[in-house]
């Protein structure tokens, strides 16, 4: 998917644009602090995650890297995108590029898409319950609370959570105010709750 807005351009990620994708990711999980072996294995998983993201090719579930313009080259900021049978669409921005619209600006370009483009009644949007942006996100857009689909609990800094086993990377980045903030350096245990939002056409 290709679009512009005023201030953005969205475009499906390539393999040239890997590097400034993990950088970003990595940056907004770790906040550039050294790792140890658990922050390694986060990393890891997201790079492979992320490698997967851009490989896949289906122009029915379509994803797109947010790139903000400007004179120069545009800059990777987020990504953004529709997965899965149920039409399950996510939107993130890396942590320095937050507070400024453009998740917002990014959203309403991807669901012109899927209402014009692709023609899907609805759709489904995850999020991590106590995420205030990502509700208001939702709610400004015109998602309506669904319910909670589960919650995860008893984390074990020491290895990787049951919930990544098999996860995309839009279903990781769900977690991760919770990764950095709450589990790595601080509590071994807490619930995280997912709850959904749907949209119809």
């Amino acid at each position: 998917m290709f679009a512009y807005s005023a201030r953005l351009f969205l475009r499906p990620l390539w393999s040239d644009d890997l590097s400034i994708l993990f950088d970003r990711l990595e940056s907004t999980f770790f906040c550039d602090e050294p790792k140890d072996n658990h922050k390694n294995d986060i990393a890891r998983y997201l790079r492979e995650k992320a490698s997967l993201l851009i490989q896949d090719r289906d122009p029915t579930r379509p994803h797109s890297g947010i790139f903000l313009r400007g004179e120069g080259e545009p800059t990777l900021i987020g990504i953004t995108g529709i997965a899965d049978e149920c039409a399950r669409f996510f939107c993130w921005i890396a942590a320095p590029f937050r507070g400024h619209g453009f998740a917002t600006e990014a959203s309403r370009m991807m669901l012109h898409f899927a209402d014009n483009a692709l023609r899907l009644s609805q759709l489904t949007a995850w999020y991590d319950a106590q995420n205030v942006p990502a509700k208001k996100l939702l709610a400004k857009l015109g998602f309506a609370p669904k319910e909670q689909i589960f919650s995860i609990s008893h984390w074990e800094p020491s290895t990787i959570s049951p919930l990544f086993q098999g996860a995309s990377l839009e279903e990781a980045l769900l977690i991760e105010n919770h990764l950095y903030q709450r589990y790595l350096p601080k509590k071994k245990s807490q619930t995280i709750a997912i709850a959904a939002a749907t949209l119809a056409a």
